[in-house]
């Protein structure tokens, strides 16, 4: 029987993202072949080397094993054909020096009983279950009051920005600007350090927002207005990054800001929306490849908490929802009282949410959006899967998955995971670092929309 060799070679990249990972890894060695049932992907043999990282959805090895009479890739097992007998691969930790990467193919001999224990254990894996990757959540202690370096180490669990942002060109980050109250706004520190990172990884990047309220604007003392008026909305988000300091910021990156109320718009297709069937947003957001989240650790009266997900509430342009967005939370109460978790979904599903990085340094906890208490929690949370990661941030306030509505209805879209013991989290340990936030006194939008941002300015 004819089977394959593959020869491994080291690669500086392979190097580097098998630091990131030291330990985390599957090291597989045989005299004669291996295979692996991975993710579609891996055939690796020879007297050598293969290594599988099992928390990145892409492995080392990039080879394709189809379906040939020895030779099996269906998710779910790892099998490895020696000279006498098939045995499953066993987990150890990584070396951390060795790279993968395919070379060519040279013939391999294998013998009649070999091939068919082989064949045996390739046909087990047709009736496992595909194991599911967990998502990676870093939770990172800023320390002397170093946020860039907090946010930094909290990249690197991750498997640093070059992993993170692969294939990703174009970055917008999407910080929490809700008004232009420092205490309930993201630290332009966090956003500052990931762009940097992004533009070190040669990423075009920019810096995207879409805010609710300012005093002078839509805000008129205690009483809060709609508006689509696209001059005023125009005025208020540049006074927003002027007062919190983004104007400078962007300048001094030569980063663009992008003001989400208006501007050139394009319609987005949700499949099995909830509240929309289509939503509008910034064509900008549909000309990047990543959408960054970079959300404050807040409580919210609607929504219980305000986090990566939520966040992209600032993404409904007030010209086409209205300013606090008034219009959207009317039309999405009527799927469900928040009016709140039902859209963010759907929005989320129309973006391309990859990476959320919580500021967590100063929390809220009571009141919030905007007039709850200052916590200081001191960290940076951050990961790829924006479920993942929310629920990881909420549970470090103390809240249980099931007390977030946003949660709920992003398992009903089919986003995974269900539970917290579904998540790795790296860096601090949770149950070290968790605060029971005081809980926000929760509304549903129909018992606060005739009075809170009920009244339009044209």
């Amino acid at each position: 029987m004819i089977g394959f060799r593959l020869q491994i070679c080291a690669r500086k990249r392979a190097l580097r993202q098998l630091e990131a990972a030291r330990g985390d890894g599957v090291l597989l060695r045989a005299r004669d072949i291996y295979f692996s049932c991975g993710t579609g992907t891996l055939a690796c043999a020879g007297s050598t080397e293969f290594i599988r990282v099992r928390h990145r959805q892409e492995c080392l090895c990039h080879a394709t094993v189809g379906w040939t009479p020895f030779a099996f890739s269906f998710s779910g097992c790892i099998f490895v054909a020696n000279e006498r007998f098939p045995k499953w691969g066993s987990r150890i930790r990584l070396p951390p020096h060795r790279g993968a990467e395919v070379g060519p193919v040279a013939p391999l001999q294998l013998s009649r009983r070999d091939f068919l224990g082989t064949a045996l254990a390739g046909a087990a894996c047709l009736g496992a279950a595909a194991p599911e990757i967990a998502p990676v959540v870093s939770v990172v202690k800023i320390k002397n009051d170093n946020i860039q370096a907090a946010v930094e180490q909290a990249m690197d669990l991750l498997g640093g920005i070059e992993s993170v942002t692969k294939g990703k060109e174009r970055i917008m980050l999407k910080p929490n600007l809700v008004s232009p109250l420092p205490q309930a706004t993201t630290k332009r520190e966090v956003i500052a350090t990931l762009a940097k990172l992004m533009q070190a990884a040669h990423k075009e990047v920019s810096i995207g927002e879409g805010s609710a309220a300012a005093e002078g604007f839509n805000v008129k003392g205690a009483e809060v207005f709609r508006t689509r008026n696209r001059d005023i909305l125009s005025r208020m988000q540049s006074y927003v990054f002027d007062q919190l300091g983004y104007s400078e910021l962007g300048k001094a990156l030569r980063i663009p800001l992008v003001n989400l109320h208006s501007g050139e718009m394009a319609r987005v297709r949700v499949p099995n929306g909830f509240v929309f069937d289509e939503v509008t947003i910034h064509r900008s957001l549909t000309e990047i490849d990543l959408l960054c989240s970079v959300p404050i650790m807040k409580t919210h009266t609607l929504a219980q908490v305000t986090l990566g997900m939520k966040n992209l509430v600032g993404v409904f342009p007030g010209t086409v929802y209205c300013s606090v967005r008034g219009c959207m939370h009317d039309f999405a109460s009527k799927v469900e009282p928040s009016g709140t978790a039902a859209p963010v979904v759907d929005m989320v599903r129309a973006n391309k949410l990859g990476l959320v990085v919580v500021d967590a340094s100063t929390a809220m906890e009571g009141e919030g959006p905007s007039s709850g208490t200052p916590v200081n929690m001191g960290l940076i949370i951050a990961g790829t899967n924006p479920l993942a990661t929310d629920m990881v941030s909420a549970s470090l306030m103390g809240f249980e998955p099931q007390e977030i509505p946003t949660f709920m209805w992003a398992n009903r879209a089919g986003m995974k995971p269900a539970r917290l013991d579904e998540i790795e989290v790296r860096g601090e340990k949770p149950d070290q670092v968790r605060r029971k936030f005081v809980r926000p006194q929760i509304r549903s939008w129909p018992s606060i929309r005739d009075y809170w941002g009920v009244k339009q300015i044209y």
